[in-house]
């Protein structure tokens, strides 16, 4: 009876070790996509390229597909792109002023 025990619960925390090893593998791979985005994305480029920019990098298209939030103070939009992985807390803050790139970085 032991023994089975013991196997349930080596298997269960195999388990857990491989869900977590993907995990941490899905989000580098997609920290790795949304900086690769970031650092493509320059002053000057057009808003409207956005997307295929996105695309090139394995970014989902959704976030750029829209001109993003205007920020009144400041007086221009800002559009962020986010790792998903991080729930939002990381990602790639870009800045523009409705036709082109100010600035793009994480």
């Amino acid at each position: 009876m032991f023994v089975g025990i013991a196997k349930f619960v080596g298997g269960v925390l195999i388990l857990v070790v491989v869900i977590f090893g993907a995990y941490l593998a899905w989000a580098a791979w997609e920290a790795w996509q949304v900086r690769s985005f970031c650092a493509a994305v320059k002053p000057g480029t057009p808003i409207s390229s956005l997307p295929e920019i996105a695309s090139a990098h394995g970014v989902n298209r959704r976030y750029v597909k829209s001109q993003g939030h205007f920020v009144q103070t400041e007086g221009r939009w800002f559009l962020f792109v986010p790792i998903a992985a991080t729930i939002g807390e990381s990602g790639c803050k870009i800045t523009h002023d409705g036709k082109f790139v100010l600035s793009a970085r994480m």
